[in-house]
């Protein structure tokens, strides 16, 4: 049976720290001298994503949500794993301001390492938000609102660059593995009364500038509009997260066949679509596709779940 894997994360500003030892997936124990402390060389990631398998990520089944960040009071947006599950993006906010760091680690079966980093050429006087790294490990996209800012990097053994704007104003950005397909939510779109949706925009490599933008719906079916929209690699599935009404599935699946096909009504995902907590419901929910990993938010808390055992 896979195990969760014990994240532990200390303020940004602070250094490691002596405390509790922690292991990893397989039971071993994890070498603590390999915590990643530096925006630089020991951030690379060495393995692929885990082949991913065939269940049904609807029907299940998941493995009972695990904490995975007890030290820190954590909100959303929920953190986004690399696609090689190397790297854990995600957003402090100390003194009120957003900050962008991530975790690492090695491989993917491996411990997260307990420092975070900062990103220097990133973060700055104002708030960020919503990181996502694309697929190859070179461009970081991120919110400093209202504007969508990418940073990049040579290869994923470099530090973050420098990130300039876009020229797209929108939130919750989301990138496709191919790099050439980007999905972001809009404010004063013409998205019809409780429908979730989407703009979509391509580029035909990835030197090349973002084109026209289009609308996409998604949850037509349903009801309701969900607030965040982490999509698979392929843009065929999407995990849709945040609605605010305990009575509805608030951690949901949709489908569809092609990227041309309209998608399908959301479905929960069984065992884990509602908080087993007080509060009844996820507040926010991340994914890696590729390894079949969720993330979600409670509160001030962060927890795992793996499709299988």
């Amino acid at each position: 049976m896979r195990i969760a894997p014990y994240l532990a994360v200390v303020a940004l500003a602070a250094c490691r720290v002596d405390g509790p030892h922690y292991y990893q997936q397989d039971g071993n124990p994890g070498n603590p001298d390999a915590a990643m402390g530096t925006d630089g060389p020991d951030a690379q990631a060495s393995d692929a994503p885990i082949d991913a398998n065939h269940l049904d990520p609807a029907a299940g089944p998941w493995t009972t949500p695990a904490e995975v960040l007890s030290s820190v009071a954590y909100k959303c947006p929920a953190p986004k794993p690399s696609y090689a599950d190397t790297e854990l993006y995600a957003v402090n906010k100390p003194s009120g301001m957003g900050d962008i760091y991530y975790l690492s680690r090695n491989n993917a079966t491996q411990s997260w390492g307990y420092s975070p980093t900062n990103i220097p050429a990133v973060n700055s006087t104002v708030q960020e938000s919503n990181p996502t790294p694309s697929a190859d490990g070179l461009e970081l996209y991120f919110e400093r609102a209202p504007d969508i800012y990418v940073s990049k990097r040579p290869s994923v053994i470099d530090a973050w660059g420098a990130p300039v704007p876009t020229g797209i104003q929108g939130s919750n950005v989301d990138i496709l593995s191919d790099g050439l397909t980007m999905y972001y939510a809009a404010s004063g779109v013409s998205c019809p009364s409780l429908t979730t949706c989407r703009i979509k925009v391509t580029r035909a490599d990835t030197h090349s500038p973002w084109g026209n933008p289009t609308l996409e719906k998604l949850a037509t079916n349903d009801g309701y509009n969900y607030f965040f929209v982490d999509f698979s690699g392929d843009g065929l599935h999407a995990l849709l997260s945040s609605v605010y009404d305990p009575a509805i599935p608030v951690v949901g699946i949709a489908s569809r066949a092609s990227l041309s096909d309209p998608w399908s009504t959301v479905t929960p995902l069984v065992g884990i679509s509602q908080n087993p907590g007080d509060s009844g419901q996820w507040d926010c929910a991340s994914w890696n596709w590729s390894t079949r990993d969720v993330y979600m938010v409670s509160g001030t808390k962060l927890y795992w779940s793996h499709l299988g055992q």
